[in-house]
């Protein structure tokens, strides 16, 4: 069995409007996500779009977090959108 998910996913990323988000080679992209498929696809395929994968660990508080984002100059932030809790849904 032949996979050739992660060499498509990486090629489709570089036509697509995400690498238009990069000034220069080099840049940034920052994941916020558990371990899973995502993130392991995102080790191959954000080098392949020419950038830098900046992949954070979903355990830091939120000041942390903070600081790896401004440190880091991410230019490209994506997210497990199950991470994401609204205290406007708790009312």
């Amino acid at each position: 069995m032949t996979d050739v998910r992660v060499p498509t996913l990486g090629e489709s990323v570089t036509e697509a409007t995400v690498a238009t988000w990069f000034k220069q080679p080099g840049d940034t992209v920052a994941i916020l996500c558990p371990n899973s498929h995502e993130m392991l696809e995102s080790h191959y395929s954000v080098p392949m779009a020419g950038a830098v994968l900046n992949a954070m660990n979903i355990r830091l508080d939120a000041g942390t977090l903070s600081f790896i984002l401004a440190h880091g100059e991410a230019r490209v932030l994506f997210y497990d959108c199950l991470l994401y809790t609204s205290d406007a849904a708790d009312e």
